[in-house]
C-alpha cells in the first residue's frame, strides 16, 4: 500500500473508533440533555397582564356586544389612550342605537382603580374619573348624558403590562328604568334627591383659595366630592351650568385685580375640563376685589378673599 492509502485508512479507523467510544461513554443522556436545552430556549414567559374585553349586555333585552379590545389607560391616568380601536368605536355605536331606541334604557359605567395608583384627578377616586372620561366619549358619539351613570370601584387584581398600561379597567351594565324614573339617575332614587343636591351646591358651593399671584390648588376629599356632584348634576339637568367666579383681595388697582380674578376662574375651568367635565357647561367671570368675605386689613382676611367660587346656576 502506498502512503496515501494508509493515511485514508487511518482517518477512517479514527472516525469509527471515535463513534464507538462516544456511544459507549455518553449513551442516550447526551441526546436527552440536548433536547431539554432546546426546550428551555423556545419557552416564552407567560404574561399576567389583565386584558378585559369590551362587553355590554342587557339581561332584560337584546343588546349583546362583545369586542376583544377595550378602552385603555396608563396607570395613575384618567385619560383614555388613543387611538381607540375601530371595533370598540363600532361597539359603542351599537350601544348608542340600542339606548336611543328605548327611552327606559340607561347604561352604567364603573371605572376601576388600584391602591398602587396615584389619584391626580379632581374626583374622589381614579375609577370615577375614568368612568367620567368614558362617559364623555360616549356623549361625543351622541348618547345623552342623562342615559349614563358613572361609578368608581377599587380592584387591586388589575395588572398592567410592562408599559404600565391597564387594558379595560372598566365594566358596563344596562338597566331599565320605570316611567317615574325617566328624569332621574339610577343613583339618585327620586327627582327630589337631584334637586336637593342642586340646592346644597348653591348653598355650600365649592370654594378654592389661592396664594398671592399663584394659581395652584390642592383639593381636599370634601372638595373632590363636590366636583363629582357638580359633574353628576349637570349631566342630569339640561339647563344647568357650572358657574365659576374669581375674586381677589384689594391689594393693587381694581383693573389688575379684575384680570387676576378672571385668570383664576379660567384656570379652574381648564382644570375641570382637563378632568373630563364638558367645557360647554362651564361659565367663568370675575368680581376682583368686590364682595369680600373678610377684612382686607389683615393677611388672614386677604387670604380668605383670594378665592374662586364654583357653583351651579
Amino acid at each position: 500500500m502506498n502512503k496515501k492509502t494508509l493515511y485514508l485508512i487511518g482517518v477512517l479507523l479514527t472516525i469509527i473508533i471515535g463513534s464507538i467510544l462516544y456511544d459507549f461513554l455518553c449513551g442516550n443522556n447526551c441526546f436527552i440533555n440536548t433536547s431539554n436545552n432546546a426546550s428551555e430556549l423556545v419557552t416564552e414567559p407567560v404574561s399576567d397582564t389583565n386584558k378585559n374585553a369590551f362587553i355590554v349586555k342587557d339581561k332584560q333585552g337584546d343588546l349583546d356586544v362583545f369586542i376583544d379590545d377595550n378602552l385603555n389607560f396608563k396607570i395613575s391616568s384618567f385619560n383614555i389612550l388613543e387611538p381607540i380601536a375601530t371595533a370598540v368605536n363600532s361597539g359603542v355605536l351599537n350601544v348608542k342605537e340600542y339606548l336611543l331606541t328605548d327611552s327606559l334604557k340607561i347604561i352604567n359605567i364603573t371605572g376601576f382603580y388600584t391602591n398602587a395608583e396615584n389619584n391626580i384627578s379632581a374626583f374622589p377616586d381614579l375609577g370615577l374619573a375614568r368612568a367620567n372620561a368614558i362617559k364623555n366619549y360616549f356623549v361625543s358619539t351622541g348618547i345623552p348624558s342623562k342615559k349614563i351613570n358613572t361609578y368608581g370601584e377599587l380592584d387591586n387584581n388589575m395588572i398592567p403590562n410592562k408599559n404600565n398600561i391597564l387594558y379595560g379597567p372598566v365594566s358596563f351594565s344596562v338597566s331599565t328604568l320605570s316611567d317615574a324614573d325617566l328624569n332621574t339617575s339610577s343613583d339618585l332614587n327620586t327627582s327630589s334627591d337631584l334637586i336637593s343636591i342642586g340646592n346644597k351646591l348653591r348653598e355650600q358651593p365649592l370654594i378654592l383659595y389661592f396664594d398671592v399671584a399663584e394659581t395652584s390648588l390642592n383639593l381636599t376629599e370634601g372638595q373632590r366630592h363636590k366636583i363629582a356632584n357638580l359633574s353628576r348634576y349637570i349631566d342630569k339637568m339640561d339647563d344647568a351650568m357650572i358657574q365659576i367666579i374669581g375674586y381677589t383681595d384689594n391689594t393693587g388697582d381694581r383693573h389688575s385685580n379684575i384680570r387676576l380674578g378672571q385668570h383664576r376662574a379660567d384656570f379652574i375651568k381648564r382644570y375641570l375640563v382637563g378632568n373630563a367635565i364638558l367645557e360647554s357647561r362651564i361659565q367663568t367671570s370675575s368680581q376682583g376685589p368686590d364682595n369680600p368675605i373678610a377684612t382686607n386689613d389683615t393677611e388672614e382676611g386677604r387670604a380668605k378673599n383670594r378665592r374662586v367660587i364654583v357653583t351651579i346656576n
